[in-house]
């Protein structure tokens, strides 16, 4: 096995962003340190051009590896989208980017971001500021509303996310209970993060989980006129212990109708009709469907000039919030349900993709 660094060396000559040949080699790596993979299968999937890991999860028995995009292809393209990609990569200026009336009520509110310099209030924040000093105004605000979202401005997948809770006159974070000067601490030592609403999931969503689902939407918008909208799922998150990443179920984009949930572990994926907490149906209509699709399309538009995104949404009772957009989406879970060299649209658009990295 080459050493880590001279695999990326080969990488780059084959045409690999030096970003990408990083991130690409670093999952080859700890995929071959990973004992749950067997020694042949995860050597002869890496040869093809396949993580171990997403080949696993996907369904052979219904169709031939061909029709899956490899990894080794994808992450050879990245970018593909151009440097503009920065705009919403960063989620505080993707809250300024949505600003306005044209997405009124889509954003989720941003109140504070986390600057090496300290604290610093964001123009959502004045329908609650009293015009205390920024730590003081922080603790108000988190009283008044009870909870709090905290994640790195820059990130994707969840990660570094956090609550911050205030009930029953006690503070807490992650559910742990601490003192009003815990908070402060934990504020002060996680620079470059901003401080949103919560979000609780819609009612109808409630039944199923108390955390608020992910409707993933992958987009194409080429020319820049025309965004389409070319698979996505449903995610649930699973709460912290030694049970699967998530729950997904599929989501059929025409309709909003979403079905057949699977728990996706690291090398394997288990059918699930019903979730493991609440023992609700994994199975429903996403309300207001169309609506989500027109705003999809209209930022779309809005951001012409990226051509290729995932875009996540979550339901509320207020309507569709956006969380995050993905400029270089996991194509992993997608496959599961849409193989992108299957057919139609996405296998037109990725095989010209492939033709121009060769040529």
């Amino acid at each position: 096995m080459l050493d880590n660094r001279d695999f990326q060396k080969e990488l780059l000559a084959e045409g690999f962003s030096e970003k990408s040949a990083i991130w690409y080699s670093s999952y080859l790596c700890a995929e071959n340190s990973n004992i749950l993979f067997d020694y042949n299968m995860r050597e002869k999937y890496h040869r093809l051009g396949f993580l171990i890991s997403s080949v696993s999860v996907y369904d052979l028995n219904k169709y031939s590896l061909q029709v899956y995009l490899k990894d080794y292809d994808y992450f050879k393209m990245f970018p593909l989208n151009s440097w503009q990609r920065i705009w919403v990569n960063d989620k505080l200026t993707l809250s300024y980017i949505f600003r306005g009336e044209c997405f009124d009520g889509v954003m989720p509110k941003y109140y504070f971001y986390k600057t090496e310099k300290g604290l610093m209030k964001l123009p959502d924040l004045k329908e609650f500021s009293s015009g205390e000093e920024e730590e003081a105004a922080f603790l108000a605000l988190l009283r008044e509303r009870g909870n709090l979202a905290g994640k790195p401005a820059n990130g994707s997948k969840g990660r570094g996310f956090c609550i911050l809770s205030y009930k029953n006159k006690s503070y807490y974070i992650n559910q742990e209970s601490c003192l009003d000067e815990d908070v402060i601490e934990w504020i002060r030592s996680h620079n470059n993060f901003v401080y949103t609403e919560y979000l609780s999931p819609a009612m109808v969503m409630a039944s199923i989980s108390d955390y608020v689902p992910s409707i993933r939407l992958v987009v194409i918008n080429e020319n820049g006129d025309h965004p389409e909208i070319i698979g996505g799922y449903v995610r649930f998150k699973q709460p912290i212990g030694p049970v699967s990443d998530d729950i997904i179920c599929n989501l059929d984009v025409q309709t909003g109708y979403y079905n057949g949930g699977y728990s996706i572990f690291a090398d394997h994926k288990e059918k699930v009709d019903y979730h493991p907490l609440s023992h609700q149906r994994l199975e429903g209509q996403l309300e207001n469907f169309e609506t989500l699709l027109d705003i999809v399309r209209s930022m779309g538009r809005y951001i012409s000039c990226l051509e290729y995104l995932g875009y996540d949404f979550a339901y509320t009772d207020e309507g569709y919030k956006l969380m995050e957009i993905n400029t270089h989406p996991s194509i992993r879970l997608l496959q599961i349900f849409h193989p992108l060299l299957f057919e139609g649209r996405t296998k037109e658009y990725f095989e010209k993709k492939i033709r121009s990295m060769n040529d």
